[in-house]
């Protein structure tokens, strides 16, 4: 895992898994996920959540980071948002050309969904 942005959640289906950055260029791209073992904390069964350059995103340096897990509706999906950007648009330092316009427009906040092998439990539930 890559030094960037990590998110933990506990998922509906009683899983924590944690969202983060697997390094594979020189950046934040693409976005995964893996399950926790909470015995030994061990990150396994890495999922693909994005990855903007296989997308077709037209940044330079694609970046999708900064998720952020939103509550489960009644079925099998869920919504994950997360931050897409070029390097450029950050503080870091780097020798990437200036942001395009095109860069600009497709930059911003974006969504996937998780679909679970199972229809989620609902929401709140009281005893």
């Amino acid at each position: 895992m890559y030094p960037a942005p990590r998110h933990c959640y506990r998922c509906p289906d009683g899983v924590v898994r944690v969202f983060a950055n697997e390094k594979i260029d020189r950046w934040r791209d693409p976005l995964c996920c893996w399950d926790v073992d909470t015995d030994t904390f061990e990150l396994k069964n890495r999922r693909l959540v994005a990855d903007l350059r296989s997308a077709g995103h037209p940044f330079h340096n694609p970046g999708a980071d900064m998720s952020k897990l939103c509550p489960h509706a009644p079925g099998r999906k869920q919504v994950i948002i997360f931050r897409a950007i070029t390097l450029k648009q950050t503080a870091e330092p780097c020798q990437d050309p200036p942001a395009t316009p095109e860069e600009h427009a497709a930059a911003g906040v974006h969504y996937a969904e998780i679909e679970y092998d199972e229809p989620l439990p609902e929401e709140w539930s009281f005893a």
